[in-house]
């Protein structure tokens, strides 16, 4: 009797260790993200094209730089525009000119009656001559706009980086440049499916950024299982606990004007979400 009692103590023992190994197995994520923050600061990465096609200014906007006001990044300059239009304006200008001067000059030798019908003349070559100069500044402008054109971004974006140096010659529509909008901050959050599934959008977070002891208020902005994860063609900067089999939250805070001043992108940080611990999701597993 003492032997089967002896093995039935076994048992529960070998039960009961199995079962902490579950929960630890299930709530090791959980646990890590916790001790290590594995989550990180990130924002979308916006992509700006060429325009036109042409070269490259000399001097554009350096990584890390912000975009001013007019928004411009470089300029690109097609040096093989074709320039016959402005050639042939000119041209016409010029004659139309010509005519005023000419009709002027023949004025000054004229009787009284020749003379009034050569003012009427002059009068309407120097109309001519106005909407030559109309035309002419119309087809410069066109022109220069197709020769030189900004690349632009949004007034305040930072330039994260640039895919054509100084010099390139570049094709109207590859890309030049890319920028983030740091008005607009996301926090990248590895997370188990498990605890993704029990996760909606909008569920309120709590978010503390490394260095820094102020807790912030954000909400889940966008859930990505294991399988579909967003990367860095997209985003910024990821997650340094992202793995294969961990799934992925985008979580939204709103930005105090030194974080968008600082643009902390890549910094550490912890997100809890309140809603949910870790009891909720050994249940999920365990489907209790």
């Amino acid at each position: 009797m003492a032997q089967g009692w002896g093995s039935r103590r076994l048992w529960t023992f070998v039960g009961l260790a199995a079962l902490l190994g579950y929960v630890a197995w299930i709530g090791a994520p959980y646990l890590r993200s916790v001790v290590v923050r594995d989550a990180a600061v990130t924002t979308w990465i916006n992509t700006t094209a060429a325009p036109i096609d042409g070269f490259l200014g000399s001097k554009p906007l350096h990584v890390g730089d912000s975009v001013g006001k007019g928004g411009l990044i470089a300029t690109i300059e097609n040096p093989l525009q074709d320039a016959t239009p402005v050639v042939r304006a000119e041209a016409d200008l010029n004659k139309a000119k010509q005519h005023v001067r000419g009709l002027q000059e023949l004025m000054t030798g004229l009787e009284a009656a020749a003379a009034a019908r050569a003012a009427m003349e002059l009068a309407d070559a120097k109309v001519e001559a106005e909407s030559a100069e109309k035309i002419l500044a119309s087809v410069k402008s066109a022109y220069e706009t197709a020769k030189f054109q900004p690349v632009k971004a949004p007034p305040d974006a930072y330039v994260w980086s640039l895919i054509a140096a100084s010099g390139d010659f570049v094709r109207a529509g590859s890309p030049v440049a890319t920028w983030v909008d740091c008005s607009f901050m996301l926090v990248d959050v590895p997370v188990s499916d498990v605890e993704l599934a029990l996760l909606r959008t909008d569920a309120p977070a709590r978010i503390v950024l490394e260095g820094d002891p102020k807790v912030r208020d954000g909400k889940v902005y966008l859930t990505r299982g294991a399988a579909a994860t967003i990367g860095a063609d997209d985003l910024a900067a990821l997650a340094k606990g992202r793995h294969a089999g961990i799934g992925q939250v985008l979580v939204q805070f709103e930005p105090s004007a030194a974080d968008i001043w600082e643009c902390p992108i890549g910094a550490a940080a912890y997100v809890d979400f309140p809603d949910i611990g870790i009891l909720d999701i050994l249940r999920a597993r365990l489907r209790l």
